[in-house]
């Protein structure tokens, strides 16, 4: 077997979009009163770059969960087809699964019984309840909703706690982000409307339209300025009203390139607003960039990750 297909592996666990992820972590620690400029991870806390590669972990984990009970989605829409096209197999994702899951744990229960805590319940959530029956939050139209929001209020509160343990802070500092990421899921529904039809999932793009997705996603996003200017946090603040003409060009045209340029670009300029105080998560993002670039383009002779609204 090829080095290239034994980064089949890897690349299964979708580990460019760690970085929404990531990017959420390390506001949630800044969020918790450490602003200043950190030339590396770890000079900022111990436990940061830790909390990074569990929070990677459950990411990974609920990833392939998700690929393995969407098998017959991802086919129709032509996407994440390392199972749906027989790439990888189905019991070595499981057994990878359950060791992401494990190790996520112990790395968890070694920074403290707080961060075990919040753990537990990411890793519930992002592969259990989403994914699996009788909960399958995934195929309901407000589940989805909901368990998306609550992924990205973990995603803060592992970067939070890292640092910080108050809790009605933690809510407060929380919601501007929880309404940024959530108004780009509601976009999220919008490229794959057509296949979660045929496959009877009931998002809310399938249920209510293009049309009202758009004005949710734009409702959440204003929200998102607004208590962002209540609260005077300028690290949401700014890629939020940076991605608002986005948003005005998607109310204008609705389509589906433009839901996709709105989410690449809002996600771009929150992390670029993050890398501020972390300049080595910026190269992080590029190398990451590159190498998936090469995988993808070696691998299946397809060009991802773009800046396209493809």
């Amino acid at each position: 077997m090829r080095f290239i297909n034994l980064l089949d592996y890897f690349f299964v666990l979708r580990p460019i979009l760690f970085f929404p992820g990531w990017t959420t972590t390390l506001a949630g620690f800044l969020a918790a009163g450490n602003t200043q400029v950190h030339l590396s991870f770890f000079d900022a806390n111990p436990s940061l770059i830790l909390v990074c590669i569990s929070s990677a972990m459950v990411m990974g984990a609920g990833f392939i969960v998700n690929q393995i009970k969407d098998k017959e989605t991802d086919r129709v829409n032509q996407k994440l087809f390392f199972l749906s096209e027989g790439v990888t197999h189905q019991k070595t994702m499981i057994i990878e699964t359950w060791i992401l899951i494990s190790s996520s744990l112990a790395i968890a229960a070694f920074i403290s019984w707080p961060m075990l805590v919040i753990h537990i319940l990411a890793l519930f959530l992002i592969t259990v309840a989403y994914n699996l029956k009788p909960f399958s939050l995934k195929d309901r139209t407000f589940g989805s909703f909901i368990a998306n929001s609550l992924m990205g209020t973990f995603a803060f509160a592992f970067g939070w706690y890292a640092l910080d343990s108050s809790f009605l802070l933690f809510i407060e500092k929380s919601l501007p982000y929880l309404f940024f990421n959530t108004a780009l899921y509601f976009l999220t529904t919008i490229p794959d409307a057509e296949g979660d039809k045929l496959t009877q999932k009931k998002t809310i793009c399938v249920v209510y339209g293009i049309h009202t997705t758009i004005y949710w996603a734009l409702g959440f996003e204003l929200i998102a300025i607004t208590l962002a200017g209540i609260t005077t946090d300028w690290l949401i603040l700014i890629p939020s009203v940076m991605t608002l003409p986005l948003y005005v060009r998607l109310v204008m045209f609705k389509n589906v390139s433009s839901s996709i340029l709105t989410i690449k670009f809002g996600l771009l300029f929150f992390s670029l607003m993050v890398g501020i105080f972390f300049p080595l998560y910026i190269v992080l993002i590029i190398l990451f960039f590159i190498l998936t670039r090469f995988y993808y383009r070696r691998r299946f002779n397809i060009i991802y990750p773009n800046f396209k609204g493809v």
